[in-house]
């Protein structure tokens, strides 16, 4: 079972999922990926911006039904998702390509971001070994929105807990 963990409007309360709300004032949010309940450090998750997350998505939909992909900057230690950096690409149905020459040199991009136009937002083989390249790896799935999401880290290992604020 994949866990967002969403920050409502409401200062100071996360919301799980499956509607269960817990204060930022714990240092410890649950994690019931399983049948037994565990605790997340909130400094050990991954974080996003809703709104960042929310603009992908848009993108996402103004592209379909082709692929859309970006980078995306921020700070690798502190785990933070900052900025959607975009890059000149050629996109299809199946797939979106771009020169490696093109992209920028900046320690800040931290992952990539693509869509699928088809429901699934698991990785394909091709994604895999393009994710070697980054610590996070954002894949949206139609129709496009942050519940119909997938993280990913570099060996292309889902993230489970991603906080998004």
């Amino acid at each position: 079972m994949f866990l967002f963990y969403i920050k409502n409007c409401t200062p100071r309360k996360y919301i799980i999922k499956q509607s269960t709300t817990y204060s930022s004032e714990q240092k410890h949010i649950p994690n019931i990926s399983t049948n037994k309940i565990e605790f997340i450090q909130v400094n050990k998750m991954w974080r996003i911006k809703k709104t960042l997350l929310e603009d992908a998505c848009l993108s996402a939909q103004n592209y379909y039904p082709k692929e859309f992909a970006c980078l995306i900057g921020g700070d690798a230690k502190n785990k933070t998702v900052k900025e959607i950096i975009f890059i000149p690409s050629e996109t299809s149905e199946n797939s979106v390509s771009f020169l490696e020459s093109s992209l920028p040199f900046d320690e800040t991009i931290i992952g990539s971001l693509h869509s699928h136009p088809n429901a699934s937002y698991r990785p394909s083989t091709q994604d895999t070994h393009f994710f070697r390249k980054y610590l996070i790896n954002i894949i949206l799935g139609y129709p496009y929105n942050p519940l119909n999401t997938g993280f990913y880290d570099e060996n292309g290992k889902r993230i489970i807990n991603v906080l998004i604020e």
